[in-house]
């Protein structure tokens, strides 16, 4: 079966900007390039990847759409931009232009106001990134999630994509309320869920499949198997896990699956969300 990882990063150190980045934080602390992540893949059977931002700045999304440029496995990049901006569509087309732009993410999760989406600069700059046809990622932690019902209210043409499940709170055991948030947020249509960067919110150093089985059975039963897709959130997951380990977790979960349902799982849903075949 083909294979796409629909979230990894790669950063570098010497010439961009990563505040949330340090020194402490070792083991990911050091360049992350395309050669780093070329035998992962091989040795996974995963055949591409979608690159994704980890820093605000236009310098970084064009420097990962130059990546993309010389690296076929790289089948999309999601990119930054400020949504507030006032050239804003100007600055879209010149990265559109540029290549396999397929979305646009910002950290939210980084944002001390749990409604920083909703702010009506924000909604007019994500309408503009859904006029070009491109993705919106959705970096939250579960505060977030309550904003999310009127967000995509505002904005029903976007195609919306939860990262990490919205991060919950593996380690303690906790659903709620992250589980009744995500059910309203899944009743739209149009919003799907990547099954990524569950190891580093679960105990990093002791996580089993069983800890974050109950969370992923909840996305499934919410989303259904058409609407969720795998990521790595590598080198991220290295905090906790190989790129390996997190490989085989998901082909854990998703076991009893039927083979149209994990194919749509590992490819086809993340090719029609992020309008690979246009961008590849």
């Amino acid at each position: 079966m083909l294979k796409l990882d629909s979230h990894q990063h790669f950063w570098d150190l010497a010439n961009l900007q990563y505040p949330w980045l340090t020194p402490d934080m070792t083991s990911l602390y050091r360049n992350f390039e395309p050669a780093d992540l070329v035998p992962e893949l091989a040795k996974a059977e995963v055949g591409g990847s979608i690159v994704v931002q980890a820093s605000h700045t236009q310098a970084e999304t064009r420097w990962l759409l130059g990546l993309s440029r010389q690296h076929d496995f790289i089948k999309g990049v999601v990119g930054w931009a400020d949504l507030t901006a006032y050239n804003l569509d100007e600055q879209l087309d010149q990265l559109i232009e540029q290549g396999k732009l397929c979305g646009l993410r910002h950290q939210v999760h980084d944002e001390l106001e749990p409604a920083w989406l909703l702010q009506s600069k924000v909604i007019r700059g994500l309408r503009l990134v859904a006029q070009k046809g491109l993705t919106y990622d959705l970096l939250l932690r579960p505060a977030h999630l309550k904003s999310l019902p009127a967000l995509f209210t505002a904005v029903p043409e976007m195609r919306w994509v939860i990262d990490h499940l919205a991060k919950p709170t593996i380690k303690s055991g906790q659903l709620e309320p992250w589980l009744a948030d995500l059910k309203r947020a899944a009743a739209y249509p149009n919003v799907y869920c990547k099954v990524s960067g569950l190891i580093t919110e679960a105990d990093p150093q002791h996580w089993t499949a069983a800890d974050i089985k109950p969370y992923f059975e909840k996305a499934l039963e919410f989303f259904g198997p058409a609407r969720l897709l795998f990521g790595s959130d590598w080198p991220v997951c290295l905090l906790a896990g190989s790129y390996q380990q997190v490989v085989a977790l998901a082909t854990t979960l998703t076991a009893s699956l039927t083979p149209s349902e994990q194919t749509a799982f590992w490819l086809q849903t993340a090719q029609e969300v992020y309008k690979l075949n246009q961008t590849a």
